[in-house]
């Protein structure tokens, strides 16, 4: 089979991506492989997770693309999300080695890995092993340098594990608690309320995601720093994007040590201050009272009741999406209803926990009507919709 001499061109995807991270060589230094070229192609693998009792899903992604020009590895979920650009070398027949030799985007946590991945490829199937991928197997134990089946150029990967333990057909149609009642009901059922129903707009916030803009308008409250990665040395810069510390109005202050972190959004009508951290986790805070995501929530995804007395909040916590209701007590949205980590909504809703609303309306004050997505028999999407009445 004809060989093809490969170039990792790592100085010049830093220079068109602007990345940041952790570099191994010069430009003069690029590494010159060679490879079959019957390796050139895309390899994926996806998986959905169960670590939880909790029902919730966690997934993964990894995909590596072997072309002339570059080798490119992406994972993203559960504990890793990056893109690196890769060297790679035939360390067997029939397996390929891969190295780290640039970061293109996302953090690395640890480099201590002696590769990022094997490829191998056996009885007309391919296999990724890497530290980096976990594997779960029949009773949800996870383990990562395992061997896991990928899928080449363009097929659709399947999860590599789905609990087909509950039949939805099964699950009770309506459930009550001291806090709410919640019934299933039909698509048809659900879209009729909804085009009966007014619709409280969303809150229409002014939102400032220019950095240089929210640092002037933050100046003494906000301070910035740059963050050294190779020698982890910390200098206060108002030049810097990382955070450094934060001056909250009601006195309290707060040196923010992670320099994972960066600026998203400021939203000058309520004092909150966006920043997105590793996973794209959401990290918020609000200025003046110094309540963070678990309480503000993220303001563009907020769903009002007809008199605003409650709202459905939530924010993305690295791994899932945390939903909770709140009501206006002692003049202040305060948490009164989790959705999402809610054992009893739990237990109706067949062990599984909610943390994704496909669609969701305020019928009234009480009454909240939304769609759920459900995944089964190899990745398949069901949608169901209920009415959840919650008890003054």
């Amino acid at each position: 089979m004809k060989k093809v001499t490969l170039f990792l061109v790592a100085a010049v995807l830093i220079a068109v991506f602007g990345c940041a991270g952790r570099t191994s060589g010069s430009s003069a230094d690029a590494a010159i492989v060679e490879v079959d070229e019957s390796w050139f192609g895309v390899y994926s693998h996806y998986s959905l997770l169960h670590p939880h009792s909790s029902g919730v899903w966690y997934s993964q992604s990894a995909d590596l693309e072997i072309t002339p020009d570059s080798v490119v590895f992406t994972v993203d979920g559960f504990h890793h999300n990056f893109v690196a650009l890769c060297s790679v070398e035939e360390t067997a027949p029939d397996v390929l080695t891969f190295s780290f030799q640039s970061l293109i985007d996302g953090r690395i946590l640890t480099m201590e890995q002696p590769h990022l991945l094997i490829l191998y490829r056996k009885d007309g199937k391919y296999y990724f092993n890497s530290p980096y991928i976990a594997y779960v197997d029949d009773s949800l134990d996870s383990s990562f340098n395992t061997d896991v089946e990928v899928v080449r150029d363009g097929q659709n990967p399947q999860p590599a594990f789905v609990d087909n333990s509950h039949s939805r057909n099964d699950m009770p149609t309506s459930a009550e608690s001291e806090l709410f009642y919640i019934e299933k009901i039909d698509s048809i059922t659900y879209f009729a309320l909804k085009e009966k129903t007014e619709i409280s707009p969303k809150t229409d916030l002014e939102k400032i995601d220019e950095l240089e803009q929210a640092k002037e308008i933050l100046k003494g409250r906000v301070f910035w720093r740059n963050y050294d990665e190779d020698t982890h040395e910390i200098k206060e810069d108002e030049q810097g994007e990382d955070i450094y510390k934060i001056l909250f109005s009601n006195g309290n202050t707060i040196s923010y040590e992670n320099p994972d972190a960066w600026f998203v959004a400021y939203f000058p009508q309520e004092d909150v201050l966006f920043l997105e951290g590793l996973h794209s986790t959401d990290i918020i805070f609000n200025l003046t009272t110094g309540d963070e995501a678990d309480v503000v929530g993220n303001p563009e995804h907020r769903l009002y009741s007809p008199s605003k007395q409650r709202r459905l909040n939530s924010y993305y916590s690295g791994q899932i999406t945390i939903i909770f209701i709140q009501e206006i007590l002692d003049n202040r949205y305060q948490t009164t209803f989790p959705v999402t980590f809610n054992l009893e909504l739990e237990k109706f809703m067949g062990g599984y926990g909610i943390e994704y609303f496909a669609d969701a309306f305020w019928q009234s004050d009480t009454v909240l009507n939304f769609a759920t997505h459900f995944y089964y028999d190899g990745g398949k999407v069901l949608t169901e919709y209920y009415k959840l009445t919650l008890k003054e």
